[in-house]
């Protein structure tokens, strides 16, 4: 499969062939002549007028660069460079037309002017190609682009030799212009290619600054100071070597010819060598070992070399001396190309971008001239004393993976979302309500006369944090002329502060209000108080005991057990049998409440007992009582009961658990080492990592003792080996092109469940991690979202040495079945005969999803009665709780032919979540809640012509494309304008499903076209239990909005023009 579309990546490399042709050509040749004519001991004073030239960078770039469009700012230096380099072509073919002596001096300005070009050319290409990539694109493009880039320097060197040779030098700078010329074209094709990820940057504010201070914008990052060390030190050691290679070049190649010819063909096989490592080795290395990893290549490579060099310099010959080098100079170009050069480049993503124009002119501009200069005069000191060159070379060398490994750890931590303090909504109301009264008071006038009811709601959450007198009857004003039912139950449920007799007095009205959520909420607040006078309410409240509604029995059933005589004790004790006897759910739930409330004899007992219901909402009710109680033998006794439970009932708890808080987090601890039921550990484990945060925001460390974290680790280790056993099995069924897609839904199946695991094992490694590194938050990352995977991945890769971390890298990766499978049985050690179990390993599986898949491609390779394990795990999942399973068995068993058994039910039903899954608006959710929107969808097809929807209708359903397409036509009166398409896979109608306000404009079918409809009442259910649908819808509706607003102002310049 291609890496990117060639779209993508071409323009770009294009840009950097040439303009590295140009450069490769303008630089070589020139130091090369100058070498030949003046001798190498030239190069040391040429560093010096190099580092001098390059200072004028940040005169030049700092107060533009990172408020320009970039892609501009590169077409404007390639064209004014060309026209210096014709400038300089007619002053050369003057002075050799008259040989003048001058001619030496255009020689050596040849040079100088080459690097300065290819420095400023190389800092607004790679700055742009940032801009234009995002870090999990520039992984992968990035090595291609630099390989094109060598390949064009490459076709550079072998031009210019054949014109060298057989033309004049004047011919070499035409090829020179030319390159940057066709390079210029390029740079204008990506300014119209990649114009939508181009920001200008025109809008930021300009300062009144100078370039000291510009430059302290960025030194202050981190990652910048230890970008700008490591460059410095590294370009030190560079040029060392180079001088000494050079210096020893010079002695065995005495005429310029043959250091030419040796220049060239060196240059030639270490640029073959580049760009097939760039190619081929470079993204894989990427993809296995992690960026940040390859970039102690360089300098152990340059400590290696000058370890090498050593003892041939104090005792070996020339060309001993001279072979040896020529070996370790093409290891470190060919390195440098590889694992420097454009993996430096991808560091900066961690940098601002309103930032990283000024932070790589900083190197450029001011660390590349100082570490050019600190070489030049260190050589001019050292001389040709080869063994201090070498023990300078080591120096730098050992400093810079010094550097290096600060370096990646400042990486990895700019990649971790900064941790957030948050604000919980009652401190919010607490903290308001501290404000000055003048403040406090303009707050709750202007929020109780809103025309929003929510509004209204705060500002009684305000005044209930008062609990003043003023306070009270302001409240009791808002409740009589309140037309808003919603804000009359929260005036009513937010009494409980106030103990005067008004407060008496609004309450004996509110218990009799018509409306039983406001006469419960009354008895609610009432039942929270702590005064003396609601003992006289007993009377009011008696008679509520045989209410209608529920909730204001339960209520008063409470209020009666704690201030009623022994009558009405006994009348709550009779209420609160008939509720537990009871055949409704509801009222069996309210026994549950009750019992937890009244606290009668056994009621712990019960409780525990209520966990064996076959109703989920008396379960809920009951883990809830439980949870909310503070005692934790009881709570722990409850976990004890879920651990024998279905997963159905454990996802229930883990809710709930979640909703408690932190407050739980020693009942889970201690539990957490008997537990056996594996869905429990994973909601324990979540919930912990969730805890986390909470005890984090506090001031508080994280505390797990080593016994916990060894039993956390061993889960861990654990359920890893079972994704891993999977891959074994699923890699020996084949890898081929028909393997691959026979078992295309299978391999869905497996990749998201394996995702899932990963994101369980990252929860774990949070709460492992005692060295602070893993501080985010834990909704800060969702590795479901590609790029924040790939952040994922580079945190790990930078941080991760212990064993959990391997082993999700090649999961999060998404790494090839057999390289997964090779991988697991490495580590496990696999029997060979287990990769025999075939199929029937995943019909074994907790997972529905995978398992319905399973069955389906068991069709697919006509496996259902040729394996007896096989048919016997079919014939037990004909009693799966899960319908669509126990369906899909049936038809399985029942069925003759394989199109019959194609036609059940569950497969259609499966069918449908396929091509939800493939949709932007369900792409991230999970496919077994997908399987809910696909009981609710109905599917329908539509003629040619067809109007689905007219405009003016009430919306009422949402309509997703799987066939043909929807034309959305806009009517002003009899003239009709077509404003959009709706083609496969997308949606039309979400924005009506939240408003139910008119269609705006009406859907007309293109041609015969198949849609899934959805109604909007089962879908606003839907979106309750599944939020990730409704995230979606957001980018979905923020996209459109994006795109007519780019519509509207292109329509306003084309009106303009």
């Amino acid at each position: 499969m291609r890496i990117v579309r060639i779209k993508e990546f071409y323009i770009p490399a294009f840009v950097l062939a040439f303009i590295f042709c140009g450069a490769i050509v303008g630089e070589n040749v020139s130091i090369s002549l100058v070498v030949s004519a003046l001798g190498s001991q030239v190069l040391s004073k040429l560093y010096l007028v190099n580092g001098i030239l390059l200072c004028g960078l940040p005169i030049l770039f700092f107060q533009k660069i990172d408020r320009i469009d970039r892609g501009k700012l590169l077409s404007r230096q390639l064209l004014v460079i060309s026209g210096v380099l014709l400038l300089l072509l007619v002053g050369m073919m003057i002075v050799t037309h008259y040989n003048h002596p001058l001619k030496n001096y255009v020689l050596l300005l040849l040079y100088p002017f080459s690097y300065l070009t290819k420095t400023i050319l190389f800092l607004t290409f790679w700055t742009l190609a940032n801009d234009i990539f995002p870090t999990g694109e520039a992984k992968k493009v990035f090595p291609l682009i630099a390989a094109w880039g060598m390949a064009g320097g490459l076709s550079g060197a072998c031009i210019a030799r054949i014109i060298v040779n057989v033309f004049t030098i004047e011919s070499v700078v035409v090829l020179w212009t030319v390159s940057f010329l066709v390079a210029w074209y390029f740079a204008e094709k990506i300014r119209i290619r990649f114009q939508d990820r181009l920001r200008f940057r025109e809008d930021l504010p300009v300062k009144n600054s100078d370039i000291l201070s510009d430059a302290n914008d960025v030194i202050t990052i981190r990652i910048v100071r230890l970008i700008a060390i490591l460059y410095f030190v590294v370009f030190v050691g560079i040029f060392s070597i180079d001088f000494l290679f050079w210096n020893i070049s010079h002695k065995v190649f005495t005429t310029s010819e043959t250091l030419v010819s040796f220049q060239f063909g060196f240059y030639l096989f270490h640029a073959l060598a580049a760009i097939a490592g760039l190619w081929f080795a470079l993204p894989p290395l990427i993809r296995k070992f992690g960026f940040t990893r390859l970039f102690y290549c360089l300098p152990v490579t340059l400590l290696a070399g000058a370890i090498v060099l050593f003892p041939f310099v104090l005792g070996g010959t020339l060309q001993i001396l001279f072979t040896t080098f020529v070996i370790i100079q093409f290891l470190r170009y060919v390195i440098f190309e590889n694992t420097f050069s454009p993996i430096y480049q991808m560091f900066f993503a961690a940098i601002e971008m309103e930032k990283r124009g000024r932070a790589k002119t900083l190197l450029e501009g001011i660390v590349k001239p100082a570490a050019i200069i600190s070489s030049g005069v260190l050589l001019i000191i050292l001389g040709n004393n080869a063994i201090l060159i070498l023990i300078l070379l080591s120096i730098c060398s050992i400093i810079s993976i010094s550097i290096i490994f600060f370096l990646r750890k400042t990486y990895s931590r700019t990649l971790i979302p900064e941790v957030m303090t948050t604000i919980e909504p009652t401190q919010i109301i607490a903290t308001v309500s501290h404000y000055e009264s003048r403040k406090l008071e303009q707050l709750i006038r202007e929020y109780s006369n809103a025309d929003e009811p929510d509004m209204r709601i705060f500002a009684v959450r305000l005044l209930a944090n008062g609990d003043s007198i003023s306070a009270l009857e302001r409240m009791i004003r808002m409740f009589t002329k309140e037309g808003d039912a919603r804000v009359k139950e929260a005036i009513a449920r937010s009494l409980h502060q106030f103990f005067w007799i008004q407060t008496r007095e609004f309450i004996e009205k509110l218990l009799e209000d018509p409306n039983p959520r406001i006469r419960a909420n009354a008895l609610l607040s009432l039942n929270k108080m702590n005064c003396g006078w609601k003992r006289n309410l007993k009377d009011n409240v008696h008679n509520l005991l045989f209410d209608k509604h529920l909730r204001v029995q339960v209520e008063a059933a409470r209020f009666l057990w704690n201030y009623g005589d022994q009558s009405d004790i006994d009348s709550v004790m009779i209420f609160h049998k008939s509720l537990t006897g009871s055949q409704w759910v509801d009222r069996r739930a309210a026994g549950v409440y009750l019992a937890g409330e009244l606290k009668v004899e056994g009621w712990e007992e019960y409780l525990i007992n209520m966990l064996s219901t076959q109703s989920q909402q008396v379960f809920k009710k009951t883990v809830e009582v439980i949870m909310q109680s503070s005692i934790n033998e009881l709570q722990i006794d409850c976990l004890r009961k879920i651990d024998l439970l279905a997963k159905e009932y454990v996802e229930i708890a883990g809710v709930i658990i979640e909703k408690n808080g932190h407050k739980l987090w020693d009942v889970l601890i201690t539990f957490l080492p008997e537990c056996k039921n594996r869905k429990l550990i994973f909601e324990i484990i979540r919930c912990l990592r969730i805890f986390t945060d909470s005890i984090r925001a506090e001031g508080r460390n994280v505390k797990i003792s080593d016994f916990i974290s060894s039993i956390i680790y061993a889960w861990v280790h654990k359920e890893l080996e079972v994704v891993y056993r999977e891959c074994f099995v699923r890699m020996n069924i084949g890898v081929d092109t028909a393997c691959n897609t026979l078992c295309s839904m299978l391999d869905m199946a497996l990749r998201e469940k394996h995702l899932r695991l990963c994101l369980w094992a990252v929860n774990a490694m949070v709460l492992l991690d005692k060295k602070d590194m893993f501080i985010w938050r834990y909704t800060d990352i969702d590795i479901r979202e590609q790029q924040q995977r790939l952040d994922l991945i580079e945190i790990l890769e930078s941080t991760s040495n212990d064993k959990i971390g391997e082993l999700i890298l090649p999961l999060l990766k998404n790494e090839s079945w057999a390289i997964l499978g090779k991988s697991g049985r490495n580590e496990y050690h696999f029997e060979s005969s287990a990769g025999n179990e075939h199929l029937e390993l995943f019909l074994r599986s907790d997972d529905d999803w995978a398992v319905l898949c399973t069955m389906r491609t068991m069709v697919y390779y006509n496996e259902v009665f040729e394996r007896n394990i096989s048919k016997e795990l079919l014939v037990m999942h004909k009693k799966n709780a899960n319908k669509h399973i126990a369906t899909a068995a049936r038809d399985l068993i029942d069925k003759s032919t394989n199109e019959d058994r194609l036609r059940s039910d569950a497969f259609i039903l499966l069918e449908k979540v396929l091509f939800f899954k493939k949709t932007q608006l369900f792409k991230n959710v999970s496919a077994e809640k997908l399987m809910k929107l696909a009981e609710i969808s109905q599917y329908a097809v539509f003629e040619k012509d067809t109007t689905v929807s007219v405009q003016g209708e009430v919306s009422e359903h949402l309509y997703l494309v799987k066939n043909g397409s929807l034309r959305v036509i806009k009517s002003y009166g009899d003239i009709k304008t077509e404003i959009s398409e709706i083609k496969v896979g997308e949606t039309y109608g979400e924005i009506g499903l939240f408003t139910q306000s008119p269609r705006s404009a009406s859907a007309v079918t293109s041609d015969s076209c198949e849609v899934f409809i959805i109604k909007r009442g089962a879908f606003k259910k839907l979106l309750l239990e599944v939020p990730e649908i409704a995230y979606n819808m957001l980018e979905t509706m923020s996209e459109r909005l994006r795109k007519n607003a780019d519509d509207i102002i292109e329509l306003h310049r084309r009106v303009d023009d």
